[in-house]
């Protein structure tokens, strides 16, 4: 059951429960594209302006069919995001598969994409994801193409936001993750999740002080933490 709205959220926040509502009430491909643009066209409140005022906006949605490899995934994504259209996910639709891109209307942001082999251990994925967001590129996923993984990363053109993240142990306790958290909160980094390389994991954390504009939702950009 999709939990109701009670308070203001970002923008990417709505839109996830708008997707969650309709993908749960609709199973044709067909009303779910229409009902999405209606989605958006209701309307949620921005938190993140710092205006406190809850201004509304209205999206619009692509579904194209999935890439078949990570290249052939940037090609597309890339494209998309020249025209202001961010990639959520793929979703399955009677067996089907589409890839869903979205375009919030309030916004005159452009993005671009970039696809790298999968680290293979928290030092290594720490680096990775640090030079990329020294360039502005905020980590997104591993995904799966045809057997073979790529990390996605996502770029507000029209920011200048940089990100940066740590990889610590994982908390044996809840105790224990709320001293880690909180630690890690002071310096301005917020938890996203536990990640695994080659069997071992780690908690990762990303600092978002240096970020602006809509990749700045802890949900991250395109969705792709369901």
């Amino acid at each position: 059951m999709v939990a109701l709205i009670t308070n203001a959220v970002s923008r990417k926040e709505f839109v996830i429960l708008c997707l969650l509502k309709r993908i749960v009430m609709l199973g044709c491909f067909v009303i779910f594209m229409a009902q999405l643009t209606g989605c958006g066209g209701e309307g949620g409140s921005d938190a993140g302006t710092g205006t406190g005022t809850g201004n509304l906006y209205s999206a619009i949605y692509e579904a194209l069919p999935p890439a078949g490899s990570s290249s052939g995934f940037i090609t597309q994504a890339n494209a998309e995001g020249a025209k202001g259209y961010e990639f959520i996910n793929n979703y399955s639709f009677s067996g089907s598969f589409a890839s869903i891109y979205v375009k919030d209307n309030s916004q005159s942001s452009t993005f671009s994409y970039e696809a790298l082999p999968p680290a293979g251990s928290s030092s290594s994925f720490i680096t990775q994801t640090n030079a990329e967001g020294a360039k502005g590129y905020r980590f997104i996923s591993n995904y799966s193409f045809d057997g073979s993984f790529a990390s996605i990363y996502v770029k507000d053109n029209s920011q200048s936001s940089t990100f940066s993240y740590e990889a610590l142990p994982p908390a044996g306790s809840s105790s224990g993750f709320i001293t880690q958290a909180n630690a890690e909160g002071a310096k301005g980094y917020r938890f996203i999740s536990n990640y695994s390389f080659s069997g071992s994991f780690a908690s990762i954390y990303i600092d978002l002080t240096q970020c602006s504009g809509i990749l700045c939702s802890l949900l991250g950009s395109g969705l792709t933490f369901l």
